[in-house]
């Protein structure tokens, strides 16, 4: 049986030597509001293409909590190079920032800019609906939430370059048991829009 991701994905991510400060603490990813180092508009119109891409969903349904890069695991050590090689277009700083972003989940609070009816769910729920087996749970999520939901999507938060010019995300989306995948993109932005210029898969179910 393939291996089930529902609720968080892990990166095990090193970059050499350098050691990667702690982020101050927070707790919420505010859309709606400034962040000290991006705009809300960056932050937004990114992840909004992610959520724009699923083109025949009509809801997109999110966990609530992003998800974390674990960089205190000695399991696999992926040096920038070697993930630079995956994803030419990705500079250090974009790299060391997205790790440092990602230390600790937050909360997604906010709107995006999508047509789509967005739902947005705690632990909790998600627990609650996929609690009795595997197969049944997604039968119960479907019929919770409607055949016209993709699936569920976990997004991380992005990290930027000192110039706001450049963006690295993760994102993953699980169908069913048997259909998922997880994602990392990198961004650019030309022209007040942002527009993907690298990404890879980095897993599949």
């Amino acid at each position: 049986m393939k291996k089930y991701f529902y609720l968080v994905f892990i990166l095990h991510l090193t970059i050499g030597c350098k050691k990667i400060e702690k982020e101050p603490s927070k707790n919420t990813l505010n859309l709606n509001n400034s962040d000290s180092t991006i705009t809300v508009n960056d932050n937004k119109k990114i992840l909004s293409k992610i959520i724009n891409s699923f083109h025949k969903a009509k809801k997109i349904v999110i966990t609530e909590k992003t998800t974390i890069v674990d960089i205190t695991q000695d399991t696999e050590q992926i040096e920038f190079g070697n993930f630079n090689y995956r994803l030419p277009c990705l500079d250090k700083e974009t790299f060391d920032n997205f790790l440092l972003k990602n230390q600790s989940p937050v909360k997604i609070k906010g709107n995006f800019y999508t047509q789509k009816n967005i739902v947005i769910l705690e632990n909790q729920q998600i627990n609650e609906v996929l609690k009795n087996s595997i197969y049944n749970g997604w039968k119960k999520f479907y019929e919770t939430y409607g055949e016209e939901a993709q699936g569920l999507l976990t997004l991380s938060r992005i990290g930027f370059n000192k110039k706001k010019n450049k963006a690295l995300l993760y994102y993953s989306n699980q169908s069913n048991n048997t259909n998922g995948g997880g994602y990392v993109l990198v961004f650019k932005k030309i022209k007040n829009d942002w527009e993907i210029c690298s990404s890879t898969q980095v897993w599949i179910a």
